[in-house]
Formats: C-alpha cells, structure tokens, sequence
C-alpha cells in the first residue's frame, strides 16, 4: 500500500511515498536542475533510519515511467528512489564531485520528515524521529528517562504557544538547570526519540513523540 506526495511548484521539497506494507518509506529530493537524491527509510525499534542512498539523473515532474529499452511505449509509471536507467539521462561528464557533496543526511532527512507529517504520514505513530538526523550526545552517562520525557513535552508545548524562547520555559520549570544544561537535555531527549527533529539546523522547533508520553504513564494526544 503506497502514499505519494507529489513535488508542489518550483521548490526542492522533497517526494514522499511510504510502503506500509514493507515498513519503509522513500524520499527523492533534487540536488540540482539534472541530479536527485533518493533516501530509503525504514522502521527500526520505533525510528526512521537511512538504509539506502542513491543519486541519480533528475526524471522531469511529468515524465515518472518507465520506458522499454527500444523506446516504445512506457511499461509502467516509476515508483520513487528507481531510476530508468536510460543511459541518454546521464549528463556529460557523469555525476560531479561537487553535486555528490550535496548528499546531507541531515538538511535532506528533515525536510523527508516534515513532507511526511503533512502527507498524514500512515507509518506506525510510535516512529517519531529519524535516526540518521540524531546527533548522539558526547559522553557521560545517560539521563533519567523521566527527565527527558518531561523536557521534551515541556519543549513541545513552549513550541506549541509559539514561544520564541523554550530554553527558558523549561528553566521555568525545571528549576536549578541552566541553560546550557537544558540544551544538552534537549539534544539528548531528540536522540532517544522522545522529541522530533527541528525544523532546521538553528531552528528550534519539535514535537514530543508517544514514546515520550508513554514513559512518564501518560496517554498521547491525538
């Protein structure tokens, strides 16, 4: 069972479409006027992680089939991350350096994330961040899963109020943090999937996932 969100206009917003059925979901997004990046996503212990990278040359928005090798007429319409492997596609010199240096994980996986929440995304709801986007905290042991739990839900809802400053709402209540210790928090509680990615790097931004409120006993809202 397959949903597909087709690219809008002319920004490089990413092509979703998930695979229920296998538990995967693909991610094309276009590098460039001529390359594409396509990411295959799939479940693993309630995340998204990146099991496949291809780039390949850009099909045109209204061109998705593919087409027999003596050019007749197509077989079927192409499903994302599969290229037709028509060798006429491929610009001249093949696939530059600097185009392949494009490939980031972390830009690319987020924009993936936000095009499936608007999708309606149909995975399992408990799959609330993508790993590959997950910065690993450095060091030291880890928190009380409760603590994190809490800031994320916290963070979720400064973000929610349209708080421009959710660093000091959790301060406000969590008393005796500073708030370089609350951003470690933060970062720690989006790397175990309690909170979602950020919108983009150097924005705050998240939602706490079911995970989050299920540690603390809670019941997730709608």
């Amino acid at each position: 069972m397959k949903k597909r969100v087709k690219k809008r206009g002319t920004e490089a917003k990413p092509r979703y479409e998930e695979d229920i059925t296998a538990r995967e979901a693909w991610a094309e997004i276009d590098l460039d006027d001529t390359w594409t990046a396509a990411y295959r996503l799939v479940e693993r212990e309630g995340q998204l992680v990146i099991a496949e990278i291809r780039v390949f040359p850009t099909v045109g928005e209204n061109d998705r089939a593919f087409a027999r090798w003596d050019g007749t007429r197509p077989l079927r319409r192409r499903a994302l991350g599969e290229w037709s492997g028509t060798s006429q596609d491929v610009p001249d010199g093949g696939l530059p350096a600097a185009v392949h240096r494009e490939v980031v994980l972390l830009d690319a996986l987020e924009r993936a994330y936000r095009q499936a929440e608007e999708a309606g995304s149909m995975l399992p709801p408990e799959i609330g961040t993508i790993a590959g986007s997950r910065v690993e905290p450095r060091g030291g042991k880890r928190r009380d899963p409760d603590l994190l739990a809490r800031v994320a839900i916290l963070y979720d809802k400064a973000d929610r109020a349209s708080d421009r400053k959710p660093i000091q709402y959790i301060q406000k209540h969590l008393p005796g943090y500073s708030a370089s210790n609350v951003r470690k928090i933060v970062q720690e509680a989006r790397y175990i999937g309690f909170l979602t990615p950020a919108p983009r790097p150097g924005v705050s931004g998240g939602r706490a996932t079911a995970a989050a409120y299920r540690a603390l006993g809670l019941t997730p809202p709608p």
